[in-house]
């Protein structure tokens, strides 16, 4: 399977993201072969309720709010998340600066 990268166009990229990336990619490789989604960057719903994986040194399952969008009616996504984030938004909805391009 090909592995494909994502990105707002409204965010900012941590420091060693490449090499954070890789690391990142190996161990969800590594932890569960069959993965779907892995987050690098998001807005943390509930970062108070995310543990690290047993066996994993930065990975979390996401508490997010946007996690069902990704449902699927044959099973369910495999979905993960790095920990620390690779990237953080520059907004969120809402915030000052922000604005919708989509409506």
């Amino acid at each position: 399977m090909r592995t494909v990268l994502i990105l707002e166009d409204d965010i900012d990229f941590q420091p060693n993201f490449k090499s954070n990336l890789k690391r990142t990619l190996q161990e969800v490789k590594s932890h569960d072969p069959d993965w779907d989604l892995v987050y690098v960057g998001r807005k943390e719903v509930s970062p108070n309720v995310e543990s690290i994986i047993p066996g994993t040194k930065n990975l979390v399952i996401p508490r997010s709010d946007w996690v069902h969008y990704y449902e699927n009616t044959t099973r369910d996504l495999r979905v993960y998340s790095a920990y620390s984030l690779l990237v953080y938004p520059t907004h969120f909805a809402g915030d000052k600066g922000w604005y919708s391009d989509t409506g």
